[in-house]
C-alpha cells in the first residue's frame, strides 16, 4: 500500500538531524516512493517521486550546516546539522 503524501510530508516536518533523514527516507522508500540522490560541491538533494513525478525535495548543505524541505508549494521544514571541522594537513 502507498503512503499518502500528507503522511510523506508529517513525517519529512518531524527530522530534527541527517540520522531521522535516513530513518525518514527508508520509511518513504518502503511505503511505495522512489528516492534519487544528487550530490555537488557538498550539496545533497534527496528527490522525492511517486509513480514518475517529484513530490518532495531535501536540500542537504554540508557546507553550511542545515538542511531544508520542499514541496512543490514551496519549503516547510529546516534543520540544522552539524558541520564537520576541516583540519589542514601540513
Amino acid at each position: 500500500m502507498v503512503m499518502r503524501q500528507w503522511r510523506v510530508r508529517e513525517l519529512l516536518k518531524s527530522v530534527k538531524n541527517l540520522a531521522d533523514l535516513r530513518t525518514a527516507i527508508n520509511i518513504i522508500m518502503d511505503g511505495g516512493y522512489d528516492v534519487w540522490v544528487s550530490r555537488f560541491d557538498g550539496v545533497e538533494v534527496y528527490s522525492v517521486e511517486r509513480g514518475g513525478r517529484e513530490c518532495f525535495w531535501v536540500r542537504v548543505d554540508r557546507v553550511a550546516g542545515r538542511a531544508e524541505v520542499f514541496s512543490r508549494l514551496g519549503k516547510f521544514h529546516e534543520f540544522s546539522i552539524a558541520v564537520k571541522e576541516v583540519v589542514a594537513v601540513g
